[in-house]
């Protein structure tokens, strides 16, 4: 008999360790489910046993070769607001978007200037919903103009709605101004109408994270996915996974677990799936403070995650009460109350030191589409790299050539040690200008990146219509 392989080695140990493994497949993981209290044919727990780190949902970074990026340099991890906009008149919209937005003196200090969008609103039949207030005569020319400059990149619907009627309200912006991530429930006609639209992101009330802030999670090794697996309640997903072969369902926890964007080709169009994180609170401009804490952000930073949030900032309710919405009322002054004011500012202050990248929701999936589409080549000399890029290439949204928007943020990580990196676009005899610097989240090396560039706020105009 040869020598045992470091595969069958493992084995061996598990089943010495756990000897109700003997029994078989997922019978010994019903069993130790059973031990929790809950007998089921699907145990992700595990299930996990049978992933290796790469599975699970994390964005690698290798070692000794070129890699894109996680987040444009020099962040840490990604954030988003997906605010379901419900704001009461135009003067509490640009109150809040002044302050949180915009650079400006404001009643609540000076501006942050954050990248944080907002959403385009539509009644039951289709119709745009003027938000910012039908009486104000410059509303409709003022969300145009946002609409125009990338503020307000997602459609919210609110309630039961002949959303069919969205694409056709879509299809009267111009194809520069329409938002291509929706907010609210659909079926899959819905998502084939909005699709045909160029709608490609979708967000559904299902999709509510109530105890996990964030996903695509660096947790470095199996044993703290596994730890992390412990306290997720994977119970609201598990007729999610499929009726297949074990490793299937493991793969399929956990990619509902960690990533935040599914794949769905079966129906509905060419669309992708996000999560959302919004906590066990009722989404209003109160409970914002409580949905974005310290040890949040920070376990976000350390973890080199993505978060989208859940918000309605037009919206009071009461802290810590159940989410009762006959509670719920429309917000008024101060918009902002003084614990919402120092998340703002806390936010601001991890941007402002490099780690938190804080961009409006859609370029926020489309920076975690690109790094998954991105294709290239490296061809190595010992005087210089060069990385060659080809078109993007997705299952889902198809293949197309790169444009200007997608070098915006455009970073890879390389060895500190490896030679000058030239970056090539397949179209182009001629380099990309790109910038190198020390890695500060990733040990011993470097990134090679274009700086990012912020949308800017358009400050509202006082008099005729903007």
């Amino acid at each position: 008999m040869g020598r045992l392989t470091r595969s069958t080695k493992a084995w061996l140990k598990r089943i010495i360790a756990d000897p109700g493994r003997r029994r078989g497949g997922f019978e010994a993981r019903v069993t130790r489910a059973r031990r929790h209290g809950q007998a089921t044919a699907f145990d992700p727990i595990s299930a996990i046993d049978l992933l290796g780190i790469e599975s699970t949902g994390r964005w690698n970074v290798p070692l000794r070769e070129v890699g894109v990026r996680p987040f444009p340099f020099p962040y840490f991890a990604g954030f988003a607001l997906a605010n379901e906009n419900t704001y009461a008149d135009a003067g509490i919209f640009e109150d809040v978007h002044g302050f949180v937005s915009g650079r400006r003196p404001t009643q609540f200090g000076d501006g942050l200037g954050l990248e944080v969008g907002d959403s385009y609103a539509v009644g039951p039949d289709g119709s745009p919903r003027l938000t910012l207030g039908e009486t104000n005569p410059g509303a409709e020319a003022r969300l145009a103009q946002l609409a125009q400059h990338g503020w307000l990149d997602t459609l919210y619907c609110p309630g039961a709605a002949r959303r069919v009627a969205l694409a056709e309200a879509l299809e009267r912006w111009p194809p520069e101004r329409r938002p291509g991530v929706f907010l609210g429930s659909t079926s899959p006609s819905e998502k084939r109408a909005l699709a045909r639209a160029d709608v490609r992101y979708f967000a559904d009330d299902d999709l509510i994270e109530v105890d996990k802030f964030g996903d695509h999670h660096d947790h470095k090794i199996v044993e703290r996915f596994r730890l992390a697996a412990r306290d997720y309640d994977w119970r609201r997903w598990i007729e999610s996974a499929p009726d297949a072969k074990p490793m299937v369902q493991a793969k399929s926890f956990a990619r509902l677990m960690n990533e935040t964007i599914q794949v769905d080709d079966r129906g509905g169009g060419a669309h992708r799936r996000f999560k959302r994180y919004c906590g066990p609170w009722l989404a209003s401009m109160p409970t914002f403070s409580a949905q974005v804490t310290s040890v949040l952000l920070d376990g976000l930073i350390s973890h080199a995650g993505a978060v989208i949030v859940q918000q309605q900032l037009g919206r009071w309710s009461l802290i810590g009460a159940a989410g009762d919405r006959s509670q719920a009322r429309a917000n008024a002054a101060p918009v902002l109350d003084r614990h919402a004011l120092a998340a703002w500012r806390e936010i601001a202050e991890r941007k402002a030191a490099g780690k938190l990248w804080v961009v409006t929701t859609a370029r926020l999936l489309d920076h975690l589409w690109r790094r998954q589409a991105l294709r290239f080549t490296v061809e190595q000399t010992a005087r210089a790299w060069t990385i060659r890029l080809a078109p993007f290439r997705c299952p889902v949204l198809g293949e197309r050539p790169l444009d200007a928007r997608d070098l915006n943020g455009l970073s890879f990580t390389v060895p500190e040690a490896a030679p000058e990196i030239i970056v090539m676009a397949s179209d182009s005899s001629a380099p990309l200008e790109m910038k190198r610097a020390a890695d500060p989240a990733h040990r011993l090396r470097d990134a090679v990146y274009r700086a990012w560039t912020y949308l800017e706020w358009p400050e509202r105009q006082i008099g005729p219509d903007p």
